[in-house]
């Protein structure tokens, strides 16, 4: 069964703006690491993950994913636009809707926000 998102507490750092909540260290995975993982688990290929620009549900549930995971766990945390260069040249646009997309995943328990979350977990009991 998924965890619930109202069972995290967000990572406060003093003095840091209200951003996305972040695990207490940084994930450990590079960009070809995370999107191997993420593929793995989605069952796409990486190469689809990175460059692909099908709307399939599950390729794009995969770069959603990505694109949330580089965005909050990933320190220094890369701005909105290189997350978009860093993933196939995406526009900024595309990386903040990905972001709020997941965000909402979370909260609504859905299997996507539940896999985005086993990541952040992950990734905050990895590093």
């Amino acid at each position: 069964a998924p965890i619930p998102a109202s069972n995290i507490v967000p990572f406060k750092v003093p003095g840091a703006s209200n951003g996305p909540p972040r695990p207490p260290r940084t994930l450990v995975l590079d960009l070809d690491e995370l999107i191997a993982a993420v593929a793995l688990v989605f069952r796409v290929e990486p190469a689809d993950v990175r460059r692909g620009r099908t709307r399939a549900k599950s390729g794009a549930a995969a770069r959603h994913v990505v694109l949330w995971a580089m965005r909050t766990m990933w320190v220094p945390q890369p701005s909105f636009p290189e997350i978009g260069r860093m993933l196939g040249g995406r526009d900024h646009t595309t990386v903040m809707n990905a972001v709020k997309r997941i965000e909402r995943e979370i909260e609504a328990g859905s299997e996507v926000g539940a896999i985005a979350l086993e990541f952040y977990l992950e990734g905050a009991l990895r590093s």
